[in-house]
C-alpha cells in the first residue's frame, strides 16, 4: 500500500510539477538577413551580428545574434541565409533563448566601400554601469573588444581619450582591408 501511495504521489508530482512550457523547444526553417558589420550589444558585453528574420527583412528592425552555428561571417558583406531557428523556453520565466543553425548561404553581397555604419564604442547601462569596448592605445593600436582592428587615422588621440570620459561614445566607420574598421568620426 505504501509503495502504491508513493507511486501515485510521484506520478502527481510529475504531472502537476512540470508545466508544458518549461524548457519546451520549437524549431522551424526561416530566411535570415545578416547585416555587413558586427556591433556592440545592447544587452550584453559581446560583439553581435545584426539580423532580420522573415517579415522584418528590408525594414530598419534588427535583432542581435551572438553567432549562427556553421556560418562564417565576413565583414563588408550582407547575407541572405536559410537557417534552422531553435527557440527554447527557459523554465520558470517568459524568456526564450533563440539560436540559429545554418542550412545554406543564399546570397553574399559586398557593400560599396564608401558605406558608413555606426558602432557604439562605450555604453552606460542601467544602474550607471559604464562599459568601454575600445582596447589598446595610440602606440599599440586599437581594437573593438580585442576582436576588430580599428584604423583611427587622424582620430587616434580622441579615440585614446574616450576611456577617460565615462560617457557614451559612438564611432562612424567604413570597411577597410581584412576586416579592419576605418574610423571616420567620433560623437
Amino acid at each position: 500500500m505504501k509503495s502504491k501511495l508513493f507511486g501515485m504521489m510521484m506520478l502527481a508530482a510529475v504531472a502537476f510539477g512540470c508545466s508544458s512550457d518549461d524548457g519546451s523547444q520549437a524549431e522551424d526553417t526561416i530566411n535570415l538577413f545578416v547585416n555587413h558589420f558586427k556591433t556592440t550589444s545592447l544587452t550584453s558585453l559581446n560583439l553581435v551580428l545584426l539580423i532580420q528574420e522573415e517579415d522584418r527583412i528590408g525594414t530598419d528592425q534588427y535583432i542581435e545574434a551572438a553567432f549562427i552555428e556553421g556560418f562564417d561571417f565576413e565583414p563588408g558583406f550582407t547575407y541572405e541565409l536559410t537557417v534552422n531557428r531553435i527557440a527554447v523556453r527557459n523554465p520558470g520565466t517568459e524568456f526564450i533563448n533563440t539560436r540559429y543553425e545554418l542550412i545554406s548561404v543564399d546570397s553574399k553581397t559586398e557593400v560599396p566601400l564608401e558605406t558608413t555604419f555606426t558602432v557604439p564604442l562605450t555604453r552606460i547601462y542601467p544602474s550607471s554601469f559604464y562599459y568601454n569596448w575600445i582596447r589598446g592605445n595610440t602606440t599599440l593600436g586599437f581594437t573593438i573588444d580585442g576582436q576588430i582592428p580599428i584604423d583611427c587615422s587622424g582620430l587616434c588621440g580622441p579615440l585614446d581619450a574616450v576611456g577617460d570620459a565615462a560617457e557614451e561614445v559612438r564611432g562612424v566607420f567604413r570597411h577597410g582591408d581584412e576586416g579592419v574598421y576605418v574610423l571616420e568620426q567620433l560623437f
